[in-house]
């Protein structure tokens, strides 16, 4: 399963672009906490995460406030 927005996006899009696709991601159910979830749980098979998976966090977090 792949994360709602892929990492790459999170790591280089500008922050006014990122919450843009945050909201666009998002449906009728804006729920930050969905969002971040389904991040954390987008690698199958035990696959690791980023090793820069806190920063990634954090800048959706930017982006979303």
């Amino acid at each position: 399963m792949a994360p709602p927005i892929p990492f790459e996006d999170i790591r280089n899009l500008p922050l006014p672009d990122l919450a843009l696709r945050l909201l666009n991601g998002m449906g009728d159910s804006p729920n930050f906490n969905n969002l971040i979830q389904g991040i954390r749980n987008s690698n199958p098979y035990g696959e690791p995460l980023p090793s820069d998976i806190g920063a990634l966090l954090g800048r959706l977090s930017d982006a979303w406030s």
